[in-house]
């Protein structure tokens, strides 16, 4: 098998895992939620040392998780586009599965989609995008291609 079908391959089983993760998080009950991000808050905090765990903190970390998620979503759409040669391509799912992440809590007992939080996906993701584009043209500079004719 050719090594660039190979990369546009495990790209794609990349997306569809990074995908299946974001659902599955956005699935969870508000409860439980909010139960495993402050476990994990309070290990960092432990970590560095500081042992308190605030609201303000635990909410903070939740959004990071969520534009973290969705930066190398992002990165990966790009890097599918930059395998493919193709363009624009990249931004639809990005907003596609940021509505469609909201849209699930619907289904998650006591939660409840919000519009800045499909702004905050949408952010993280053109982040990782971005990301991905400038290292791509760092790259392919020397052979004359600008940024744009990726994004």
């Amino acid at each position: 098998m050719q090594p660039r079908r190979i990369s546009l391959i495990t790209v794609s089983v990349l997306i569809g895992l990074t995908t299946g993760f974001i659902f599955w998080f956005s699935l969870r009950s508000s409860w439980t939620s909010a139960s495993e991000s402050r476990q994990l808050l309070q290990l960092l905090s432990d970590w560095l040392g500081d042992g308190t765990v605030t609201e303000a903190w635990h909410h903070l970390l939740r959004k990071y998780a969520h534009f973290i998620e969705f930066a190398l979503l992002g990165a990966e759409w790009m890097a599918l586009t930059v395998l493919r040669g193709s363009r624009w391509r990249w931004a639809l799912p990005g907003a596609l599965t940021a509505v469609a992440d909201e849209c699930l809590q619907f289904l998650a007992p006591g939660r409840a989609p919000r519009v800045t939080d499909v702004l905050l996906d949408w952010g993280g993701y053109l982040t990782g995008a971005v990301l991905v584009a400038a290292v791509w043209w760092l790259f392919h500079r020397k052979k004359g291609l600008a940024i744009c004719q990726l994004i």
